[in-house]
């Protein structure tokens, strides 16, 4: 059986998005869907975001990062997305702001 291709898509999100949970429900969202990598806030107010895992399951996550968490205003959503041959992290993790 056919090993499943893994993607990683790296993300820079802008706008209210910060001191409104969306660290967390970030991280409620990739572990739902079954990714791995991590989130951030950063001091000039953007969000950024690491995840691995299935296209299926990234894609899932590009519609919902739109919206966010209800208290959230997201303005801005830029994706890098490539293919990789090995999952360098074993969950979703909430980093300290930089």
């Amino acid at each position: 059986m056919a090993k499943e291709k893994l993607w990683r898509a790296h993300i820079w999100l802008e706008g209210q998005i910060q001191k409104v949970g969306f660290r967390w429900a970030s991280q409620q969202k990739a572990r739902q869907w079954h990714l791995n990598g991590w989130v951030r806030n950063h001091r000039d107010g953007r969000v950024e975001m690491v995840l691995v895992g299935s296209l299926a399951n990234i894609q899932k996550m590009f519609a919902w990062l739109p919206q966010g968490p209800p208290l959230a205003k997201v303005s801005t959503v830029n994706i890098r997305l490539a293919s990789i041959n090995e999952n360098p992290h074993n969950s979703f993790q909430r980093l300290p702001s930089l």
